[in-house]
């Protein structure tokens, strides 16, 4: 427990790290949205004219009482609800086209919220390219090819689109990179009130990169997988915080494109050492998915921070401080927590021993026992994927009305994009209706109600979770 407290601490505060020198770049020069933490912004510095809105009101009322109804459904199944959540649709309930036109209908007004708060661009691309990605499977499964051909390979060309993205990404950082270094290292840089942190910033997450090296050399990693897996995982950390503070999607649950399984399929089982696959299921728990990742709210607490220095480095301070309680922390909650009912028991959901299973009892058996080759099907539907993402990437570069996003095509495939696809839409659709029918003035005034409907659905479903908690008995979630 203690190393793995220890290897937690290192990744987290390299990413802090991280996050802190690319606050600047995204937050003030390119002035990204940050849509997740608007409302939060809203509630700390203008508090009383929010409340004082009427229309938050209308939406904090149409969505917390929705939820508050659906809440007494859940317990007392005679009151009426109001089916909210996800429902499966299979228009075609045979043959081929069954799986690509099985569509997930959702109304969560969070997402609505979001939808309406995101650039309209990109709302525009997340719905415009799931729609594609569906076009995709059809196509697939019209032409007769199994599920076992694995085509059209989604997950590889996302993660070619993620990694194209990062690419275009460095390029664009490359003139901060340089003002950072010179403001933290040259003589030029002196007297810079920014120069101590820059220069504390750049020495965590140098050093903390390093040790994560470190690490994995010690734990039986060959030393060129050493180094690739770390740069893969960041690369793919600093894609999903970019995602966040870009367009705010909120779920990003990049399954198999972790650096184990992405490099297992490109290169193959057969060419890495046991010790190598063994280290790759020990590490299954950090890139399963991403869905928890700690990257994007460091991020979006430096937004919350300020431009005000003092309040950024009092920020950094206590992500610092909960960093290093939360981790030991939360390993005797759940350790003692499971010990005590059983993870593997009915008091506790699949996912007590459900992680484990999956690099144990299936990743790491198939990989040493029936080590496969590389396939080039994943090869080249990682390179189309990259290409297309850098071809968009660059089109958006000099034809900045081009409404088409790498980072959509990118999360069109997930499980995240087939649960929200539809709140999306509508609320970029509601977005594109008030800016061509009132303007800015409207927009502006309309986000109150987005607001509302987002506050609503966030009070009223927590409160059944406390709810849940002083009953000891389940209730209503909100969400998914």
């Amino acid at each position: 427990i203690l190393i793995w407290t220890v290897v937690l601490w290192m990744l987290a505060l390299t990413m802090q790290a991280m996050c802190a020198l690319l606050l600047t770049a995204w937050a003030e020069n390119e002035r990204l949205t940050f849509p997740v933490v608007a409302l939060p912004i809203a509630l700390a510095t203008e508090p009383r004219a929010l409340f004082a809105n009427r229309l938050l009101w209308v939406g904090f009322a149409i969505a917390g009482g929705i939820t508050l109804l659906n809440g007494l459904n859940y317990l007392y199944p005679s009151v009426p609800a109001l089916p909210i959540k996800r429902q499966t649709i299979v228009p075609i309930d045979s043959g081929p086209l069954s799986g690509p036109t099985t569509f997930v209908f959702s109304l969560y007004f969070f997402a609505i919220a979001l939808g309406f708060l995101m650039p309209l661009d990109l709302g525009l691309s997340l719905w415009i390219f799931f729609l594609l990605h569906r076009a995709q499977l059809a196509f697939v499964a019209v032409h007769g090819y199994p599920p076992e051909s694995r085509l059209p390979y989604a997950d590889s060309q996302a993660f070619g689109a993620y990694m194209a993205v990062f690419a275009a990404t460095a390029w664009r950082l490359r003139s901060h990179v340089t003002h950072l270094w010179s403001i933290a290292w040259r003589p030029e840089g002196h007297g810079d009130p920014e120069r101590p942190a820059h220069r504390r910033n750049i020495a965590v997450a140098a050093l903390g990169s390093a040790a994560i090296v470190g690490f994995l050399l010690w734990a039986g990693m060959s030393p060129v997988v050493a180094v690739a897996f770390p740069a893969i995982f960041f690369a793919v950390a600093i894609m999903i915080t970019r995602i966040r503070a870009e367009f705010g999607f909120p779920v990003h649950d990049m399954h198999s494109m972790g650096p184990g399984p992405v490099l297992v399929r490109v290169f193959g089982a057969e060419t890495f050492s046991r010790s190598t696959l063994g280290m790759f299921s020990m590490l299954h728990w950090m890139h399963r998915a991403y869905r928890g990742h700690v990257m994007p709210h460091q991020l979006e607490a430096y937004k919350l921070a300020g431009t005000d220095l003092r309040r950024r480095s009092a920020m950094s301070r206590a992500m610092t401080l909960a960093v290093l309680a939360a981790v030991p922390i939360c390993f005797a909650v759940f350790l003692s927590g499971y010990y005590d009912v059983g993870a593997a028991t009915g008091h506790v959901n699949m996912w007590g021993v459900g992680y484990g299973r999956e690099a144990f009892g299936y990743n790491l058996p198939t990989w040493l026992k029936n080590p496969a080759r590389a396939d080039i099907g994943d090869g080249i539907a990682t390179g189309a994927g990259f290409a297309v993402a850098l071809l968009l990437a660059f089109v958006r570069t000099f034809l900045p009305g081009v409404p088409l996003h790498p980072l959509a095509y990118a999360v069109s495939n997930s499980w995240g994009m087939a649960q929200l696809w539809l709140p999306i839409m509508i609320g970029s659709l509601c977005k594109g209706a008030v800016l061509k029918g009132r303007g800015l003035k409207g927009y502006r005034g309309a986000l109150q109600f987005f607001f509302g409907l987002m506050l609503g659905e966030f009070a009223v479903g927590c409160s059944w979770t406390l709810v849940g908690m002083a009953l000891q008995a389940p209730t209503y979630e909100f969400w998914p």
